[in-house]
């Protein structure tokens, strides 16, 4: 028979830790399938930042407390059929990225065992390797002529204004590719020092946290805006209209403007036109058949695992309740000042709420 986490021997020998870890998961499992609606309400910027940044805590929360790294990789695949009950139409690379993320902790705490190192090393990587992702579907969307085309724009601009020739870098697309990651790096890097301190943290949070219960049944609730949240293609988001209009006023400027190349306003053209193909063909064509055979899997998975799904999404009424009740507390804040006091609540709240009535 195989060793269940919620096993009577595995509670008898370490009980604490089989139902931090049960929750740990179901948490994880809940900001992958419904917080990232709730923060894009929220008009949080760079919302997968934070959701990934998450998910490397948990991870290393699972690894902390149950000093068993193998947990992480069913953690994982709990997480994933969560996402797929309530997320059901979440882009296979979500998945992928939760799946990338289970095996990198996975890896990192069996390899490393100073958790402090390994934490870094699993931040850094997951959060770095999540950017990346973006920038090649970019690529693979657009082909190289994006970038190209955003360093033909921005020759033309600072040889326009001649006194900036030798203050600017010429090849600006390198620098935004390498900022944009910059910054997903440094937060993997933060987010691993973290998070070994986050359980001292919480336990000193706690002492001086109080919990209103009438307040959190009476508080906004942000998921009734989400309701209205629909998913969107990517030529449909605000990213994707900005890409399209950015790259019809580039084809435009190189097809009047004798500076641009000749041939650029043609590249843009057939740069729009690929991106369109692909994206055709991956939602109508390829995309359809990967999706049957991956939910043929989840649903023999689903079997397996279905009395810890339940009682995951069984928690998640309450989770709802925590983000609500967390936005509304810190109603006397403004800016990120506000987001900083939601996010460090909702966080404490999230993993360790039931303590806080004893």
């Amino acid at each position: 028979m195989r060793e269940e986490i919620r096993s009577d021997k595995y509670l008898h020998h370490q009980p604490a830790v089989s139902i931090t870890i049960q929750k740990i998961t179901a948490v994880w499992g809940f900001t992958e399938s419904a917080v990232g609606g709730v923060l894009h309400v929220l008009k949080i910027p760079l919302t997968g930042l934070f959701i990934g940044s998450f998910a490397v805590l948990c991870i290393f929360l699972i690894a902390h407390y149950s000093k068993k790294p193998v947990l992480i990789l069913r953690s994982t695949i709990i997480v994933i059929l969560i996402k797929s009950v309530v997320s059901p139409y979440s882009p296979l690379a979500a998945y992928f990225a939760v799946l990338l993320q289970g095996f990198l902790g996975y890896l990192f705490f069996t390899v490393i065992r100073y958790e402090r190192l390994a934490a870094v090393f699993l931040g850094v990587a997951a959060l770095l390797l999540s950017a990346l992702q973006k920038v090649f579907v970019l690529t693979i969307l657009f082909g190289t002529a994006l970038w190209e085309s955003i360093d033909l724009f921005y020759k033309y601009l600072i040889n326009e204004l001649s006194f900036m020739v030798n203050i600017f870098p010429q090849n600006i697309s390198i620098y935004l590719i390498s900022a944009y990651c910059g910054i997903h790096a440094a937060a993997g890097l933060i987010i691993g020092i973290k998070a070994f301190s986050v359980p001292a943290w919480i336990t000193k949070k706690r002492e001086h946290f109080s919990l209103d219960r009438e307040k959190m049944k009476t508080a906004i609730d942000l998921f009734e805006k989400k309701k209205n949240f629909k998913k969107k293609k990517w030529w449909q988001k605000k990213s994707g209209i900005l890409i399209l209009g950015t790259l019809l006023t580039l084809m435009l400027i190189s097809y009047f403007l004798p500076e641009f190349e000749k041939k650029a306003s043609y590249n843009i053209l057939i740069m729009i036109v690929r991106s369109f193909v692909i994206t055709f063909f991956w939602f109508y064509l390829a995309s359809p058949f990967i999706i049957k055979y991956f939910k043929k899997i989840i649903e023999k998975k689903k079997s397996v695992y279905s009395e810890e799904i339940s009682s995951a999404i069984s928690m998640f009424p309450e989770f709802k309740n925590i983000l609500n009740y967390s936005w509304e507390i810190s109603s006397g804040k403004k800016g990120l000042i506000r987001i900083k006091d939601f996010l460090s609540n909702s966080v404490s709240l999230l993993l360790f709420y039931e303590l806080l009535n004893e």
